[in-house]
This record gives C-alpha cells, structure tokens and sequence, in this order.
C-alpha cells in the first residue's frame, strides 16, 4: 500500500504558482511584481517566504499573520499562512486561512488545490474532490490540480475514477513522477496488472531515484512475482534513503525469510521492534526467524510479546503452538492450534 506520509511531501510540493498565472512565475511560484500596495505587508510576506523555504514554519507563520495584520485584503498572504499552518499539522487554521484567500479570490485555484490537501488530512475526502474539482475548473492545464483530485479518489475508495486522473495528470506533465506512482498502485492492487505497475514504478525511479517509497512500491511487485532478491535490493535502496523506513524493513525481512538468510531477517525484525516496540509485527517475524534458527525458546517469548500486543493474532497463536510442538511440549501447542482455530476457523493454517 501506499505510504501515507506521502500526503506531508505532496503538500509541500504544492506551493507552485501561487501569486499569477504567468509562466515565467509559475517556475519558481514568486510574482515578478509586489503583491501588495502596502508596502510593510509586502515585506512581512517576503520574510514569510524566506521562512517557509527554510522549513521554519511558525516564523514564516508570524511573518504572514504580520502581513495579513498590515493588508487584510493580501489573499497571498492568507494563502502561504494556510500551507504554513498546514505543514505544522494545524489542519482546522489552514483550512480557515484558505478559505479566506478563496473569498478574497472567487477563482484563486492554487487555493482550492491548498484546501483540498487540508481535506485529505482531515480525511474528508468528499470535500477534497469537490475543491480540486474547483482548481481544475479555474486551471485545468495544472497537474497538480488533477493529481490532487485523484489522490483523493483513491482515499475515498475511487480507484477507477482516481485512474482517470492520474492519466490525464500523466497528459499534462509525462514527467510528474508522484502520478506515475499512484497509477502504478492502482494498476497493482486494483487491476492486477503487474508488468505495467512495474512500468510506472520503474519510470518514477528512472525521474527520481531519491524517494524511498518508490523503490518500496517496486519491491511490492517483486514479492508478489516472488523474485525474492529483487525485492530485497529495492528494500534496502529505500532503507537507505529513509532508514526509519520501518515497513521496508518488514518488507526485506520477509524476503530474508524467503531467501532462507535468517540471521538477516532477524537483524531487519529487531530494527523493526527499534523502531515500533509497542507493535506486534515485529515481535511476530522475529520470532518466526528464531524458530527456522531453531530458538524455539526466543521464537515463543517473541510470539508472546506479539500476543500481549495483539490478543487476537491468530499466525502469532498458530506459530506459537508450532513452537511449542517442535519443544514437544504438546499440551501448550494443542492449546495455541485451538486458540488460533477459534480465532478464524476458516484458516486451513491454524489446523497446522
């Protein structure tokens, strides 16, 4: 599945043509001209600028509330103060701010494209659609306008209508490599084409290899074409570019499993129980790995922690009575194969 922290990146993406429609701002998202007659409130913005770039939030958010204080009309200035509000997770104030350079400007789409992004965060996804269906109305050669809308279409459960969005993005801009990765998910999950799943993936590293989830969304396909090895090195590229990538290292531990490497997989589960310790899954593969070792001892307190975590995990139950057999301790594998058949008594696994 697709990484949620993907919503924190894309709206930071999203500042753009902000302030005009001319292209030779649009590159770079700053007016050639003051926006503001007020001369103060103009200077206050661009410090705001300034402080946003640098990733200081609440300064670029004084600077703009100094801005707006000297120019209340500065629909600009409302605009970046909601993205800043935004990327410090203060989702009902950025909505509240673009909503006030909506009203300012009836057709401002990069603000109707802002407060989509708050939507998606709020998980208000019908909202999201109606708002980026508004920026496409107001600029539909934008691709960011139609990701947008697709992105929230796959939120909400979408995935065809979503699809549309991501192609007519993909029209507009060949190269916007986020839509290339959000198709190449649908066309995986949903559509079970996998080769073009991997067309898209492969197409997004090729435009930037410097984002993790790319290389993990390509592992996914790997393991589902059970090329273990491929899998793995994808995993431990985006392990390297994001290394508290915890569901890379699930993900290669697997793999490890698979590729019978079991001191690694267990190397790559005790980093997830590093990073996740109040987590079951962890605890759950690490002990998987310690009963192919033949830890049986380890492989049960790891199936236990699992359990404490996550009373109704049936495959820590059901692995727990198989360690608990191979110990020959046959009454508390009995109890465990029960457990787990209670737990889901259409598993064929729990029967052993």
């Amino acid at each position: 599945m697709r990484s949620a922290s993907l919503i924190a990146v894309v709206m930071a993406l999203q500042l753009g043509s902000v302030a005009t429609s001319d292209p030779a701002c649009a590159a770079t998202g700053k007016a050639e001209a003051p926006l503001s007659a007020n001369a103060e409130a103009q200077t206050a913005y661009e410090r705001g600028e300034e402080a946003y770039d640098k990733d200081e939030f609440d300064a670029a958010t004084a600077h703009y509330s100094q801005a707006i204080d000297k120019d209340p009309s500065f629909a600009e200035a409302w605009f970046s103060r909601g993205w800043s509000h935004g990327d410090s997770g203060k989702h009902d104030k950025a909505l509240a701010d673009f909503s006030e350079a909506i009203r300012l400007r009836p057709a401002y789409a990069a603000a109707f494209r802002g407060r989509g992004w708050v939507h998606i965060g709020k998980k208000d996804y019908k909202a999201a659609i109606a708002d980026f269906t508004q920026a496409i109305s107001f600029d539909p050669k934008d691709p960011r306008n139609t990701y947008g809308r697709g992105y929230a279409r796959v939120d909400a459960g979408e995935p065809d209508a979503a699809l549309k969005d991501f192609n007519e993005t993909l029209k507009i801009d060949p190269k916007f490599a986020d839509a290339l990765f959000e198709r190449a998910w649908i066309l995986k999950d949903h559509l079970k084409q996998p080769e073009k799943a991997l067309s898209d993936f492969n197409s997004a590293i090729a435009l930037d290899a410097t984002i993790a989830d790319y290389f993990h969304g390509r592992a996914q396909v790997y393991d589902d074409q059970r090329k273990w090895e491929l899998a793995a090195q994808d995993y431990t590229q985006a392990i390297r570019l994001a290394p508290k990538g915890n569901n890379s290292y699930i993900g290669r531990g697997w793999d490890y499993i698979e590729l019978k490497k079991f001191p690694e997989a267990l190397n790559d589960f005790s980093k997830v129980i590093e990073l996740e310790p109040e987590v079951s899954r962890g605890y759950y593969g690490r002990g998987y790995a310690h009963d192919e070792m033949g830890s049986l001892d380890a492989a049960i307190a790891d199936f236990s922690r699992a359990i404490k975590l996550k009373p109704d995990d049936r495959m820590s139950f059901r692995m727990r009575g198989i360690s608990h057999w191979k110990k020959k301790d046959l009454a508390r594998a009995e109890a465990d194969l029960s457990e787990a058949i209670r737990l889901d008594s259409s598993d064929p696994h729990a029967l052993f």
